[in-house]
């Protein structure tokens, strides 16, 4: 199965600092130097699940250019149209595509504006990413998974219900449980939802075991804690305690850094829907890392972090939060951070 198709509209990704490049063909623009910035553009895409899949762009189609060349230390660009795919993004079922666009000006030799002539080829919200995909037409696999909460109060009876896909139904359930230090799993019982509820506070592993109409099946799996109610402390100091009219986030977030501009320290605040391996790292605007913050598993919750600058420069900062949830969701943010001595 082939299909062309275009998308328009994609998110910035990373900015460049400020550098000079040549030029040519540019719509509107003498061929010349220009002082210019480059922001990378992505986009995700989607498509019906296929096998031995194959996504590339067509640059004639695109709206957006390359990212410049450099040959004999100087840096240039031909403003052809581009679309790639980012590597290693490739999935039965997406893939992710970028491609640049640049901010224009021009200077006299006194360092004096002489032409502001904005993005282009156009702004991120107008860039066309034209892609092809090739693969074979597929049936999904099995994929089990549920919702529900990762932190309950005991004596308070809890549901997870069960979100199967693929394969080929209908399925067949089966929820167990894992003590914590325990190496093997008790089961609970089958159907599409489970209630549960328990008197003391611990933590265990909920799994759930979905097989379809073709003995075809798959797991998912999370860690559940259970806390004791408590207006106040929780006697168990080892998991995070959830007080009485507190709710856990309900979606990853990472907000901007408090103070902002800041010297020499400032605060990063992120929020956690469930278990995640979580990175924080920082970068200067060359794109080279300056500090690693975190790089951990964590607990669902609110959690910040303090980024300490003493040893740094003046200047724009990038700090970067990946995190993988125990879900397998991903989740990639950015911010900048103005450190001002």
């Amino acid at each position: 199965m082939l299909t062309h198709s275009t998308v328009i509209g994609g998110s910035i990704y990373a900015t460049s600092g400020t550098f000079n490049m040549y030029l040519y063909d540019a719509p509107g623009l003498a061929d010349n130097y220009y002082t210019v910035k480059r922001r990378e553009i992505r986009k995700t895409i989607n498509f019906s699940y296929m096998d031995e899949v194959h996504v590339w762009g067509r640059g004639a189609a695109s709206i957006g250019w390359t990212k410049e060349e450099s040959v004999g230390g100087t840096n240039r660009n031909f403003a052809i149209g581009h679309t790639e795919v980012v590597p290693g993004t490739v999935t039965n079922t997406s893939a992710t595509l970028r491609t640049y666009i640049y901010e224009v000006k021009k200077y006299n030799y006194l360092g004096q504006l002489i032409g502001n002539y904005g993005w282009r080829p156009v702004t991120e919200s107008n860039v066309q990413f034209a892609y092809t995909v090739h693969g074979i037409p597929g049936i999904p696999p099995v994929n089990a998974s549920f919702t529900g909460p990762v932190i309950i109060e005991t004596n308070t009876p809890s549901t997870w219900y069960s979100n199967a896909s693929g394969g080929t139904p209908p399925y067949t359930y089966r929820w167990e449980r894992q003590n914590s230090g325990s190496s093997s799993w008790t089961y609970l019982g089958s159907g599409s939802f489970m209630t549960l509820s328990y008197s003391t506070p611990q933590y265990f592993d909920l799994r759930l075991k979905v097989t379809d109409s073709t003995s075809e099946f798959d797991y998912f799996q999370r860690q559940i804690i259970v806390n004791e109610q408590s207006g106040g402390g929780c006697t168990d100091p080892t998991l995070p305690c959830k007080r009485i009219g507190e709710s856990l986030p309900t979606e990853f977030s990472f907000s901007d850094n408090y103070p902002n501009p800041f010297n020499p320290s400032t605060q990063i605040k992120f929020e956690l829907p469930e278990r995640a391996e979580v990175s924080i790292k920082v970068y200067n605007i060359m794109g080279q890392e300056v500090a690693t913050l975190i790089n951990s598993q964590m607990q669902a919750g609110f959690h910040n972090t303090t980024f300490n600058a003493d040893n740094l420069a003046s200047g724009v900062y990038i700090a970067r939060l990946s995190a993988i949830g125990s879900s397998g969701e991903r989740f990639i943010r950015e911010i900048k951070m103005q450190l001002i001595k």
